[in-house]
């Protein structure tokens, strides 16, 4: 790029280098207003030039487009829009962030599908991907959500997958339907089924909220991989919600179920390792799994602890439909705490 050097009397004009007379007070103010000008758009046309001359604000096409349904669509929004957050050094990033929370709260107010006015809400690929791309938006606006990849939830890594991957809407509506468990148990329960795969995560979830991931094209996944993951995440919304161990009621039931499987508590563990076959929290969701939905699939064997008997099996089916009973908690907003650690795989 071009540049012209500035000569370094011009930003004390006021000083007669030249031997000449000396300028008007009037007449300094103009010319170092015309200087800042001048710097400022060499440096956005600097900027602009390093970024591919494209910059374009997700929150500004808010106003003039819809948000696009596939893959290339957000990855293009984004990029644009990170040419567009560096090239204005930050600043509107308030009134951006406000822009695109409103737009992702709309579209959370328009699951694909509801079941019943307070029932649970499900939202599909498509959907899910507009809200993702909104919330990597505000991340990349926030303060220490800058450096952030745009393609990660919850610390996952996210890879698009084909449509004839993507987890179905009515066998996700017709799995949860299926369950025995009364309307209070699912209440404002939102199930986000992803565009996306997150490596050998099927699903992550905590109280009140769920994200199921496409399997991986090309691999052979568990069989009746949507409804394995889809109920074995309900089971952590229920202890999420109805036994939470930051009160005594909730440690008391995490005591009574524990007695019931006669295991030791342990604490979360990632997906594949051997702290996860040890989790009371993932036990606890495949219980729920295998003793409260279809039973279609029986235990894969994966977990570090013996499987009940069919007398305990029947005990564990009456105290997870039980729950219910109990005061909930409130549920989190999936989008908003997307950094916390608070959520089971």
């Amino acid at each position: 790029m071009l540049a012209f050097v500035t000569p370094l009397h011009i930003l004390d004009p006021g000083k007669n280098t030249s031997g000449g007379l000396k300028e008007g007070k009037g007449v300094n103010k103009f010319i170092k207003i015309m200087f800042v000008i001048w710097c400022s758009f060499f440096l956005v046309g600097f900027v602009e030039a390093s970024y591919g001359g494209t910059a374009v604000s997700m929150a500004h096409r808010l106003n003039h487009e819809e948000i696009p349904t596939d893959f290339e669509g957000w990855q293009l929004w984004y990029q644009q829009d990170q040419s567009y957050i560096k090239r204005t050094f930050g600043f509107k990033r308030s009134g951006d962030i406000r822009i695109l929370r409103q737009a992702l709260e709309e579209l959370r107010r328009r699951p694909d599908y509801v079941d019943a006015p307070d029932g649970f809400r499900v939202f599909a690929p498509e959907t899910s991907g507009q809200m993702q791309l909104l919330a990597a938006g505000i991340a990349a606006r926030s303060p220490g959500f800058s450096n952030v990849s745009w393609m990660s939830l919850y610390g996952l890594s996210l890879a698009p997958e084909p449509p004839d991957m993507h987890p179905d809407l009515d066998e996700a509506v017709e799995i949860i339907r299926d369950l025995p468990l009364n309307a209070e148990a699912l209440k404002g329960f939102e199930v986000y089924l992803l565009p996306y795969s997150m490596g050998d995560t099927g699903g992550i979830g905590g109280n009140g909220y769920t994200f199921i991931a496409a399997p991986l094209e090309g691999v052979l996944m568990v069989p009746h991989y949507l409804e394995v993951t889809l109920v074995h995440e309900i089971g952590h919304h229920l202890h999420f919600r109805y036994m939470p161990r930051t009160n005594s009621a909730g440690l008391q039931r995490w005591d009574e179920y524990l007695r019931l499987r006669d295991i030791p508590w342990k604490g979360a563990g990632e997906a594949m390792t051997e702290s996860w076959a040890e989790s009371s929290e993932e036990v606890f969701s495949e219980d729920f799994r295998v003793w409260v939905g279809s039973s279609r699939q029986k235990y894969f064997g994966d977990l570090a602890y013996p499987e009940p008997s069919p007398w305990t099996g029947e005990k564990l089916r009456e105290f997870f439909l039980s729950l219910s009973e109990f005061k909930p908690t409130d549920s989190e907003d999936p989008w908003m705490t997307r950094s916390q650690s608070n959520h089971n795989h």
